[in-house]
């Protein structure tokens, strides 16, 4: 039964990422989903309480998944990193200024 949830949900994150060096964060996506699948599971019995229903508890998941795949991916690729932020066939002038903005939105 894990080996097969496992599983499925590697396939799904291979099906869905484009390069296979960010298997790396698979343990982390895979801990969330099954957090979450069991916290909502457990919601289905009576008179249980399901702590995904709270704001709190679903800000701070993000806030930490966030924050940990920001430091692990400045981590692993330096200053590439800031290439997500970089729309190819953009003139030069407008770089600082596209930068920018993408950072507020990120």
């Amino acid at each position: 039964m894990v080996v097969a949830s496992y599983l499925f949900v590697l396939n799904l994150f291979i099906n869905q990422v484009k390069y296979l060096n960010t298997l790396s964060f698979f343990p982390l996506f895979y801990c969330i989903f099954i957090y979450i699948l069991f916290s909502n599971l457990l919601g289905l019995f009576p008179f249980a309480f399901t702590v995904t229903s709270h704001i709190l508890i679903t800000g701070f998941i993000a806030f930490f998944a966030f924050i940990g795949l920001t430091i692990r991916g400045f981590y692993l690729y330096k200053v590439n990193f800031l290439k997500v932020y970089i729309i190819s066939g953009v003139p030069t002038y407008l770089l600082p200024v596209l930068v920018v903005i993408e950072l507020l939105s990120y």
